[in-house]
């Protein structure tokens, strides 16, 4: 099960914390944290952080094991150089990773750039904010036909 993503007033998150949230149950402001400490402070001329719009794997990974979680299975490839030479049948569409994998999880999905948080057949990400069942989220515009790049399950330790 996912949890719903705690924001603070009404300024919405990108994917990357959403995601996070959305599987650990951690406050945005607890996620933000994590990440700063993956790639170091990046501060504004007042002195305030600069907004985590951006996230790579490793901050992603990063941080979900500052918040206690690990890896316990995945899909990722290392450079685009190896995502461009693996064979067209290894790569899936975000629908076809809801058949196979969406009765499981949690997971965090790089879909074309963009991650989703997927676990026991509900689905959140930037668009949806709460949890959503995963097949009323498929039906989105365009959403299930999207490329998965890489994929990681987790579980809290």
């Amino acid at each position: 099960m996912l949890y719903t993503p705690k924001y603070r007033g009404t300024r919405r998150e990108f994917c990357g914390p959403t995601a996070i949230a959305a599987v650990t149950g951690a406050s945005l402001e607890e996620v933000r944290d994590a990440i700063r400490q993956e790639r170091g402070p990046e501060l504004r001329s007042d002195g305030g952080y600069m907004p985590i719009m951006g996230l790579h794997n490793v901050e992603m990974l990063g941080a979900m094991d500052q918040l206690g979680w690990k890896v316990v299975e995945e899909d990722a490839w290392r450079d685009r150089a190896e995502l461009m030479a693996a064979s067209r049948a290894k790569l899936c569409t975000l629908g076809e990773f809801a058949a196979e994998h969406g009765h499981d999880g949690p997971y965090i999905v790089n879909v074309t750039g963009h991650y989703v948080a997927i676990s026991h057949g509900e689905f959140c990400d930037t668009r949806s904010i709460l949890p959503v069942e995963l097949d009323r989220a498929m039906k989105w515009k365009g959403l299930a036909g999207k490329w998965v790049k890489n994929w990681w399950k987790f579980a809290q330790f």
